[in-house]
């Protein structure tokens, strides 16, 4: 039944819509909020007993995660530009957009993990001077 498949495609379609843009949220949600924790602690160090602790690994750990926010909403203007190719009916314009949607979104969370890694190593190493 031409009607079923139709519809079946078409629930599946949404799903991924749904899904692409919960993935989206994510990534621009973590990284905002590790970059406004890092940013407290940095202040924080900054009004203690601490304040000649390094911050440099806090620093570069809360560059990477507003450049992890950068990439998610770049991913949310390719995702604008994806959708409009497509109801264009510029199949092939739609598809790059996807593609580089995709790509900024996995960027995102790269730069989250490297910023958890080098905050990680930057705990590490304060705790050694207290």
């Amino acid at each position: 039944n031409k009607s079923a498949t139709w519809e079946l495609e078409r629930e599946e379609f949404k799903q991924v819509i749904t899904m692409g843009q919960a993935t989206l949220k994510a990534s621009m949600t973590i990284n905002g909020g590790a970059a406004v924790a890092v940013l407290a602690f940095i202040g924080h160090l900054a009004s203690t007993t601490l304040q000649h602790a390094n911050i440099i690994p806090f620093a570069n750990a809360m560059v990477l995660f507003v450049a992890g926010v950068a990439l998610a909403a770049i991913a949310f203007g390719t995702t604008y530009l994806g959708q409009y190719a497509h109801s264009e009916d510029k199949e092939k314009v739609a598809q790059v957009f996807q593609a580089t949607t995709i790509i900024f979104v996995v960027m995102s969370f790269v730069a989250f993990s490297l910023g958890t890694a080098i905050a990680y190593f930057g705990f590490v190493s304060l705790s050694k001077t207290i």
